[in-house]
This record gives structure tokens, C-alpha cells and sequence, in this order.
């Protein structure tokens, strides 16, 4: 891989080299896919206020974003205080996902960075 940057950085590479190309030491070109086009099952965990509605709003916005929601786990209610509520996926698109997050992330009752975890299946 390092030799790879140092002929891209001395310009030895034939041919044309966009963003989307990595080239290999034996000269094969691989296309590489946009992060954001991958579909994927996700982990998300929220930390909200536990009050009523919560759940409701957030899979409002992941519903619009055409993000299917596979499983939830939301512990005993601890009203009024900030509470994990974590959900998985189904297959969706990144980009998909990162619009929600970016929207979900926004209300007022979200406190603290949304985390997200991509799930590759194994042997993927």
C-alpha cells in the first residue's frame, strides 16, 4: 500500500486515477463503492430524557427516512432522567441512516452524541 501512494504521489501510475480507484502494487484497479451507498444492518443507541413520545419521534424520523427498525430495547422507566435506548436495523442504506442520525441527533430531548455501529455479517 505504501508503495501504491508513493507511485500515485510521483505520478508513475498509467492511466487516469479518480477518487474512486485504488491501484495495487501489480497495477489491478479495484473500484471502490461511496461509503454512503452500502447497505447494512446498524446498532444505534440514543441517550434520551425517558419521557413519553420518545420512541414515537425517533422512529418517526427513521420511518421517513426509510430506515426499518428491527429490534428496541428500552430499559424500566427512569422518568424524567436520561435513559439508553438502543434499536437495531434492518438492511439500509448509509446514507439513509446518516440523514436520521443528523435529524434524530437535533431533538431536544437527545442528549449526548448518537452512536452508531455498522454490522457487517461474518465472513463478509
Amino acid at each position: 500500500m505504501i508503495a501504491d501512494l508513493l507511485d500515485i504521489a510521483k505520478n508513475n501510475i498509467e492511466g487516469p486515477v479518480d477518487d474512486k480507484t485504488v491501484i495495487r502494487a501489480l497495477g489491478n484497479r479495484i473500484d471502490i463503492k461511496n461509503i454512503t451507498s452500502i447497505l447494512s444492518r446498524y446498532y444505534l443507541r440514543f441517550y434520551v430524557i425517558d419521557k413519553p413520545s420518545v420512541l414515537a419521534r425517533i422512529s418517526k424520523i427513521l420511518g421517513a427516512c426509510q430506515v426499518s427498525i428491527s429490534d428496541v430495547i428500552q430499559r424500566e422507566r427512569s422518568e424524567g432522567k436520561v435513559v439508553p435506548l438502543i434499536l437495531l436495523t434492518h438492511e439500509s442504506p448509509e446514507k439513509d441512516v446518516r440523514a436520521a442520525i443528523r435529524s434524530i441527533n437535533r431533538l431536544p430531548f437527545v442528549k449526548g452524541a448518537s452512536q452508531v455501529i455498522r454490522m457487517e455479517e461474518a465472513g463478509a
